[in-house]
C-alpha cells in the first residue's frame, strides 16, 4: 500500500528536486541554477515543498510546489509577493493524490510571510485549479519574445515543434542569421547557437 506524505525542504533534496524537473519539463537543471533560483533570490530563500509516495521499497519524491518571494514596491509601501512555480506532480500520480488539499496545506503554513501571492497563465487544468484555490484572473498576461538573432527564432520554433525536423529545416533556420552576421561582421555561429539557448530558458 502507497501512502503519501509532504514535508518542507531540506539541504540535500536538489538533486532529486531537479531529477523531478527533468522528467516532468524535459528540461535539465544544475544545481547552482537551482540554487540561484530558489535559495538565493533577492526575495528571499522560496518556499519549497514537497510531496512523496512511500511503499515497502522506500520514499520517492512525486511532486513540488514552489512559491517564489518577489519584492514590489508603490511609493513607500514595500510588499513580499509570492509567485508560484514549478508546481508539478508527475504524471502517474495526477489521478490518485489530491494536489489542491496539499497545496491549502502548504498555504497555511506560508501565507503570512506574503502580503499577495499570483500565478500566470498555464494550461486549462492548471487554470482551474487556481481558482478552486481561491485565486482570480485580474489581467491578461502578455508574451513577449526577444529577437537575439532572426534565425534563433526560427530554430527555437523549429524545436518546440514535436517530432524530429529534418536536419535540412533545422540548416535553413541558421541562413538568416548567419546573412546577417556576415552583413554587420558581428557573433560567430557558435555564439548565434549560444543565444538560440536563452529563449530556452528554464526560470520563469
Amino acid at each position: 500500500m502507497v501512502s503519501y506524505t509532504y514535508r518542507r525542504f531540506q539541504a540535500g533534496d536538489e538533486e532529486a528536486i531537479n531529477g523531478l524537473y527533468e522528467k516532468i519539463t524535459g528540461r535539465k537543471r544544475s544545481i547552482e541554477q537551482y540554487r540561484w533560483q530558489w535559495q538565493e533570490a533577492p526575495g528571499g530563500r522560496g518556499e519549497i515543498w514537497l510531496i512523496e509516495a512511500e511503499d515497502k521499497t522506500g520514499k520517492r519524491l512525486i511532486g513540488h510546489h514552489g512559491l517564489m518571494p518577489i519584492r514590489f514596491t508603490c511609493g513607500d509601501t514595500n510588499l513580499i509577493v509570492g509567485k508560484t512555480e514549478n508546481t508539478m506532480v508527475l504524471k502517474d500520480y495526477r489521478k490518485k493524490i489530491l494536489y489542491p488539499s496539499f497545496e491549502q496545506r502548504f498555504f497555511r503554513e506560508y501565507q503570512s510571510r506574503f502580503d499577495a501571492f499570483f500565478s500566470t497563465m498555464g494550461p486549462q487544468a492548471a487554470i482551474r485549479m487556481r481558482k478552486a484555490l481561491g485565486y482570480s484572473e485580474t489581467g491578461k498576461w502578455e508574451i513577449y519574445t526577444w529577437n537575439f538573432q532572426y534565425g534563433s527564432a526560427i530554430k527555437y520554433y523549429l524545436e518546440k515543434q514535436r517530432g524530429n525536423q529534418s536536419k535540412i529545416l533545422r540548416a535553413l533556420s541558421l541562413i538568416p542569421s548567419i546573412s546577417r552576421t556576415i552583413k554587420s561582421g558581428g557573433h560567430s555561429i557558435v555564439d548565434i547557437l549560444d543565444n538560440s539557448e536563452a529563449a530556452k530558458h528554464p526560470f520563469f
